[in-house]
């Protein structure tokens, strides 16, 4: 193509064609319509409402994360900082190993540092009484959901370490109780860790996932208010550990109180914790495969204080779809060369340049009619006295008027444009010239459409019966040069073909 310029192949460190192929069968089968949590009718989401049971999905956590951040926040004893440090802070995460207490992990108040608990202090009843404490401070905060604690599994490479119930729990104070005196067992291995309120009225989840050198980010959203607790917890509750259709999803974080970058504050948090989790070797650690990926779920509280929640293992198409803005922008459809780009118009280099000054023409236009003004209402000089306007000597000034440009005219029929040079300005703007187009190899001879119509009819022979008569050569013509083989005569003699037309038959009418 004339006026294209080669763009070098840009090496990806992944396949696009099995990103296009993941996000197609992605649209066609789990997301109708290509939006997660859609339904096909609504029907199907009345059965899902009816069946609590299946609301919930798998969510198992990485406990190990926790112990990852306590070491990596004591690196440094002089600046011992959490939240300064690393962006974000954790709320009171308790790691239970086979239904006993294993590790307290805490932020303190006093120098912010990332802190954990002695083992005199993993007890049944201080972990009872300190979510007490938790219950009661939330509720003079204003808070009514009544949401205290969440439970959520434990993931670990051997199948047998894994709880045989692996989902998320919202508890209240009374749960919470009920599940530290008899629900640990020798099959509970997860994390407790204390409900963080959201700054807003529904509760959410922000998901963070790397593929590859990019970080996106996905927002949950719970489609019910947080305060109303005639409907179960878990159906207020859930975000990314439950069915998709009861929380809705985007791709963009705003909040106008936490400030304008409090997107690039998580994602920049998210993309030191993932280069922390490569260090540490965590993806060999749990043997995980290649199209498997860790998450990393962050929330904002009421404070507007990002929260670390917690780590999970998911596949590989949740990761390219939730990455899927970002990598179609590097599809060699959107970066390489568009085909045929000549015939857009201002798709060669014969475009507008403003490097001569060129200037719009409604900038143009307004400048104008603010020099007329100041022109009309007279210029201010150094003294701060108006100067009277200028009087210019036309064809059109009188004494005593101002000179004033004269209406304006209609244009002349010489200078307006015609339909075929309009038309030549509409085309594309192109640097190749236009190609001659070869003249076609044959004619064709016209008859009449109608026997009506060519013409009366005389002595009972109709004008189209008079044309068939006298017409008795082909249809179709070869124009000469085109072909060397001839034609034959009535007596089946051969004879060269001169390519002429045949006459044309009149009728008289």
């Amino acid at each position: 193509m004339a006026g294209a310029v080669e763009v070098p192949a840009v090496k990806l460190p992944y396949e696009m064609g099995h990103v296009r192929q993941v996000l197609d069968s992605a649209r066609d089968t789990k997301y109708v319509g290509g939006h997660a949590g859609a339904v096909t009718t609504p029907r199907e989401d009345a059965r899902k409402f009816r069946c609590p049971d299946q609301l919930a999905e798998t969510c198992e956590c990485i406990v190990e994360m926790y112990e990852l951040l306590w070491r990596w926040g004591n690196l440094d004893r002089k600046n011992r900082n959490f939240y300064r440090r690393f962006g974000f802070v954790i709320p009171d995460s308790i790691v239970m190993v086979k239904g006993k207490p294993y590790a307290w992990y805490f932020m303190s108040k006093k120098d912010g540092a990332l802190l954990r608990k002695k083992s005199e202090s993993l007890e049944i009843s201080v972990i009872e009484k300190a979510f007490t404490d938790m219950a009661e401070s939330a509720k003079n905060k204003g808070n009514t959901s009544g949401i205290v604690a969440v439970w959520i599994p434990m993931t670990s490479q051997f199948p047998e370490d894994r709880c045989p119930m692996r989902y998320a729990e919202y508890m209240s104070l009374t749960d919470v109780r009920n599940f530290l005196k008899s629900g640990l067992n020798a099959t509970r291995s997860g994390l407790l860790q204390a409900f963080v309120a959201p700054h807003g009225i529904s509760n959410l989840l922000i998901r963070t996932v790397q593929f590859h050198d990019k970080v996106s980010l996905a927002l949950r959203t719970n489609r019910y208010l947080l305060s109303q607790t005639s409907i179960p917890i878990f159906k207020r509750a859930a975000t990314f550990d439950g069915w998709q259709g009861l929380s809705g999803v985007m791709y963009k974080y705003v909040n106008k109180r936490a400030g304008d970058d409090i997107e690039e504050r998580i994602i920049g948090a998210a993309n030191s914790l993932f280069a922390r989790i490569q260090q540490e070797r965590v993806r060999q650690m749990h043997f995980l495969a290649p199209n498997q990926y860790i998450a990393l779920h962050f929330k904002v509280d009421a404070d507007h204080v990002p929260h670390f929640i917690f780590a999970s293992i998911i596949p590989e198409e949740e990761v390219i779809l939730q990455t899927k803005e970002k990598l179609i922008m590097e599809d060699e459809v959107v970066t390489g060369p568009i085909p045929h780009a000549d015939l857009i118009p201002g798709g060669t280099d014969r475009r507008i340049s403003t490097e001569n000054g060129y200037e719009p023409p409604m900038t143009l236009r307004r400048r104008m009619l603010e020099e007329q003004e100041q022109a009309e209402l007279g210029e201010v000089d150094e003294n701060g006295t108006t100067m009277e306007p200028l009087k210019l000597v036309t064809a059109h000034y009188h004494e005593g008027e101002d000179a004033r440009p004269p209406p304006p005219r209609a244009m002349p029929r010489s200078a307006r444009q015609t339909s075929q040079e309009r038309a030549k300005e509409f085309r594309p703007k192109m640097t190749t010239a236009m190609p001659t187009l070869p003249t076609a190899p044959y004619a064709a001879v016209r008859g009449p459409v109608d026997p009506a119509s060519t013409g009366r009819v005389h002595g009972g022979t109709s004008g189209y019966e008079v044309y068939m008569e006298n017409m008795k050569q082909p249809l179709i013509l070869r124009r000469p040069g085109d072909s060397t083989q001839g034609s034959h005569d009535p007596d089946g003699q051969p004879q060269e073909s001169t390519g002429e037309l045949p006459p044309e038959v009149h009728v008289e009418g």
